[in-house]
């Protein structure tokens, strides 16, 4: 994982509270990129997570995730395995993180709209949900173009936390001195209400307002510092092709090599 992270958290915040603002990691090219606030990372160290930066266990509850298939290419690349997601007949689809809480949770349209969810048969514009194998039936086959998006629960799922410490300068830049001490007031403002995945925004410096090179325009610019911790949960989806049917297996000794399937319970082979 990158600084990027950090620096898009940051920007996305302080453009949310300043109007007419550009907020990123891009210093102006002129007076028509003015005003601007430019973000910059210093000293930046990763923090591990646990022991030996392990991820944090698996989760389990009910987590909401939603599947958005292009008809006309319906596959999903996983690794180097390429999985059609819908079944030849096209009456099916798969869910592509697995197993689903309940049924019932399950909304699938196309771009002829939503489908009616039923617990038997589906006919026409209705769809059937199994939830151990993590497909999805349908009363008609499927159009050959077009959105299939399917939003359904699963019970298990895996989050990522990073966390990142270092040092933020954050330079105010505006035509007018006078407005680029406004800015900076207003960027400090903003940073001292509670920012979502910043543990510590601690001030360091509050710099003078100075002439600054944007482009061949004149501008002036004021740098402000903070010490900063940063952490945020990403969660990890595992990804494949529904419930695997059939493994095969090798046993080898020194006298005796022996191959066999192993095949799940109730899948009719």
């Amino acid at each position: 994982m990158t600084l990027a992270v950090v620096i898009d958290a940051l920007a996305d915040r302080l453009t949310s509270g300043l109007d007419g603002v550009s907020v990123s990691d891009v210093q102006p090219g002129g007076e028509d990129d003015l005003p601007a606030v430019v973000i910059a990372v210093e000293d930046a160290s990763q923090q591990l997570i646990g022991l030996g930066g392990i991820p944090r266990a698996a989760q389990t509850g009910s987590l909401e995730v939603t599947d958005i298939i292009d008809l006309s290419d319906p596959v999903l690349v996983f690794g180097e395995e390429a999985i059609d997601m819908i079944h030849a007949d096209r009456l099916g689809a798969l869910l592509a993180h697995g197993p689903v809480v309940d049924p019932e949770d399950t909304s699938v349209s196309d771009d002829d709209g939503p489908y009616e969810l039923v617990a038997s048969d589906p006919a026409g514009r209705q769809v059937s949900v199994d939830p151990d194998a993590g497909e999805v039936r349908f009363g008609q086959p499927l159009p050959a173009t077009g959105t299939l998006t399917l939003t359904y629960r699963i019970g298990m799922w895996e989050v990522n936390t990073i966390r990142f410490s270092g040092k933020l300068s954050l330079q105010s830049t505006a035509p007018a001195p006078s407005a680029v001490a406004n800015l900076s007031r207003e960027v400090a403002f903003l940073l001292a209400q509670p920012q979502e995945a910043f543990t510590q925004l601690a001030p360091l410096s509050w710099g003078h307002v100075t002439p600054a090179d944007a482009g061949q325009d004149p501008a002036h610019a004021q740098a402000l510092r903070y010490r900063f911790d940063f952490e945020l949960e990403q969660v990890s989806l595992p990804t494949g092709g529904g419930v695997i049917d059939r493994v095969a297996f090798t046993s080898a000794t020194d006298d005796l090599t022996e191959e066999f399937d192993v095949i799940r319970e109730g899948n009719g082979v």
